[in-house]
């Protein structure tokens, strides 16, 4: 749950992020599609390091790289950074880093929260359902015999040229 939500969690906020501080216009197709690259890797690797995955400061952290990963990705291929100088501006600002910073915070506080609610509300439903019942298993032959009956041809009339399928008579030269 931790990969998953960190990943595309992650890749949202940069867009908000990067969004509220620099005022851009909307991403394009190339840095979007590098935005969701960074994103699934940033869930990749939160699901296999068992310290990101299992510790509050890994995924603050994991999650702060996330921002600045989603940042620079968005800013690589967007048209402040090869024609325009708007985006230049406000790359380095504080302003930025902050936004970016605060916004891993409280996404992993969200995640977090998210987790005490899962881990609390299956404990609740693990007390209040009932002990599923195991049926007994009836040894012995089944009641009914079932034949198992192959449908395979047991003869191919290969030998008989005459009716095989084919182009009709007019048609073959």
């Amino acid at each position: 749950m931790r990969g998953g939500a960190a990943g595309s969690v992650s890749g949202a906020l940069a867009v908000a992020a990067h969004g509220f501080v620099s005022g851009a216009a909307p991403l394009e197709s190339g840095p979007l599609t590098l935005l969701v690259a960074a994103s699934a890797a940033v869930g990749a690797v939160v699901s296999g390091v068992r310290a990101l995955r299992t510790t509050a400061l890994g995924l603050v952290v994991s999650l702060i790289g996330g921002q600045m990963l989603g940042h620079f990705s968005m800013m690589w291929g967007s048209p402040g950074h090869s024609m325009h100088s708007h985006h230049h501006a406000s790359m380095w600002s504080p302003a930025m880093l902050a936004a970016h910073i605060v916004a891993a915070c409280a996404a992993a506080v969200v995640i977090l929260g998210a987790e005490a609610a899962y881990r609390i509300g299956t404990t609740v439903l693990s007390w209040a359902l009932p002990v599923p019942i195991a049926l007994p298993v009836l040894g012995g032959p089944p009641l009914l015999p079932i034949e198992h009956r192959d449908r395979i041809v047991l003869r191919v009339f290969a030998a008989d040229v005459g009716h095989l399928r084919g182009p009709p008579a007019l048609v073959r030269v």
